[in-house]
């Protein structure tokens, strides 16, 4: 039977809130089996089906020479990687957000002038600690890298504020012969002509990769090369570009005895995703927008980081059985700003329909059953109902689907995410979104009778109750997200083969305005917002975790 709006009771005579475990007989944990398309073996970075992706190279020489090679031509894992990073103390920290990310992932070195507490520092012998010190820590922390690993297959040089997806670096360079000569990086940066061979720039900040042929030849050299222009700096000869490692090492490669070339790779980014998805110049730089195998992103640190290590790393799409992919689903949000819209109509608002509920007031008040009753008669007919609190939030339309299709929407469902302890009284929490089935908005909608002034309180807590009073089955999912920060801080002297990060899941919400309140100034105006945000995610979404081609395994 329907219920009435006088079996709405009020908080005094309600029981217990409901806990996020099995033993209060509420909560049930949903089961999301994980299951994909064959794909390949991770022996060269990101699996996909079908057809494998293709690395994009073009000669430094001939800029519009561009060529494709399939990857996978030459299997490749982490262990066969090192990444060298060059620190400093002035800006350590950054070292920190590097190390509870992808550091976990792909071995890594700090390459640095002196020790510090808690991390394992490559000693270069460069004795100064501050931007000019790159060259020396790029090129004796290169050599000292190649000594002590000579049989790896590449060789990367970082800064410490270059963000790297190891995955997209491992499916990118299997497509090249490590035996072979290869420099790859951005290296369209503008040509050099003063103080030596005219070059275009590699610019370090979106990265250096160098094959094991490469660095095998520039080796015997590499310190003495190093050395003879450090005793031109010290004599105040050339000019400051010299001595910068984005020119000396280009410069290195062309000379004797190396006398090799370099090429662009891309996916290695002097910049941050929003200045290509938002701006003219990066839309110049990349008029086909950004490659479906991203491998480093510049000017990244802070928050940031977190940010786009989980929306890279933590994130995998789980597609709904083919049955499922035309169900009804409706999706309302708390209005909070008019870019709101915006980014919902240019992302996720199209594969489901999605509604911007304005903050109400007088009779309702901020009331979550007003906000349910008018979704439910704004958009009739819906097997699924997804209701979110802030609207700043990416919802991945495949994932709610996948979850979604376990369940009968005939059958009253309640899902959300249940805090535990202090937070108890929130369950489920509508900021990180609350999911009904059609059967469940059914049995709510008749609460809303007029002649009912006031009405008693309706939030979480009360929804979890009246969903529990009338038979429905009340889920508790750890997938719907709030933020992207890591949940614990990881001891940091772990080794890295058992710093392992968690495995990826299906994460249906993902807060669209990370923090990225330690950028630079021209950083964050690039970086900041909803829209942008948005953009950034459904980048990541649809291009890099798989449109249509790649497959994660969980």
């Amino acid at each position: 039977p329907m219920a009435s709006p006088e079996t709405l009771v009020r908080p005094s005579s309600l029981p217990p809130p409901p806990m996020a475990s099995p033993e209060t007989g509420l909560i049930t944990k949903v089961p999301i089996p994980i299951e994909r398309p064959g794909s390949t073996p991770s022996s060269c970075g990101i699996p996909f089906q079908n057809s494998p992706p293709r690395s994009h190279v073009s000669a430094w020489r001939m800029r519009d020479e561009t060529g494709d090679s399939p990857t996978c031509a030459y299997p490749l894992v982490a262990d066969d990687v090192i990444i060298g990073v060059t620190i400093c103390q002035g800006t350590l920290r950054r070292a920190d957000y590097i190390f509870k990310t992808w550091y976990q992932r792909i071995p890594t070195k700090f390459m640095g002038h002196s020790e510090a507490r808690g991390y394992d520092i490559m000693i270069t012998g460069v004795d100064a600690d501050d931007y000019g010190s790159t060259l020396g820590k790029g090129f004796y922390g290169l050599a000292k890298m190649y000594e002590d690993n000579p049989n790896l297959k590449w060789y990367g040089l970082l800064d410490d504020d270059c963000f790297l997806y190891p995955d997209g670096l491992l499916t990118a360079l299997s497509a090249f012969d490590p035996n072979k000569p290869w420099a790859f990086s951005q290296s369209d940066m503008g040509m050099v002509r003063k103080g030596g061979p005219t070059v275009w720039r590699m610019f370090g900040g979106a990265g250096i990769i160098l094959s094991n042929a490469m660095v095998k030849a520039m080796h015997p050299t590499l310190r003495q090369y190093c050395f003879d222009l450090e005793e031109r700096r010290r004599d105040g000869k050339g000019g400051s570009y010299e001595y910068l490692l984005d020119v000396a090492l280009p410069r290195q490669i062309h000379s004797n005895p190396v006398k090799q070339e370099y090429h662009r790779l891309y996916g290695l980014h002097s910049q941050t995703p929003g200045f290509y998805l938002n701006t003219g110049q990066g839309k110049r730089d990349l008029p086909n927008g950004l490659p479906e195998i991203p491998i480093t992103f510049h000017y990244t640190w802070g928050e940031y980081v977190y940010h786009l290590d989980y929306i890279l790393n933590n994130v995998q799409l789980c597609a709904p059985p083919a049955t499922e992919r035309n169900s009804r689903i409706g999706v309302g949000a708390l209005k909070h700003n008019p870019q709101d819209r915006v980014a919902r109509e240019r992302t996720w608002g199209n594969d489901v329909h999605a509604m911007l509920l304005e903050e109400k007031g007088g009779r309702w008040g901020n009331d979550l059953l007003g906000y349910l009753v008018t979704m439910y008669e704004d958009m009739p007919g819906k097997e699924w109902y997804m209701f979110m609190a802030r609207s700043d939030v990416y919802v991945v339309e495949p994932n709610l689907r996948h979850l979604t299709a376990q369940m009968d929407p005939r059958v009253p469902h309640l899902v959300g995410r249940m805090p535990k302890g202090k937070e108890a009284s929130k369950s489920p929490d509508p900021a990180h979104g609350i999911i009904l089935s059609g059967a469940l908005m059914a049995m709510i909608w008749p609460l809303a009778n007029k002649t009912l002034v006031p009405h008693p309180p309706f939030n979480g807590r009360e929804l979890a109750a009246f969903a529990a009073e009338k038979g429905a089955t009340v889920y508790h999912v750890d997938t719907l997200l709030i933020s992207t920060q890591p949940n614990s801080k990881p001891n940091l002297k772990m080794e890295h083969e058992s710093g392992r990060t968690p495995n990826p899941h299906c994460t249906i919400t993902i807060p669209a305005t990370p923090v990225i309140k330690e950028l630079k100034a021209k950083v964050w105006d690039r970086e900041k917002g909803v829209v942008t945000g948005s953009v950034t995610i459904d980048y990541v979404m649809r291009q890099v975790h798989g449109g249509l081609r790649h497959a994660r395994q969980a």
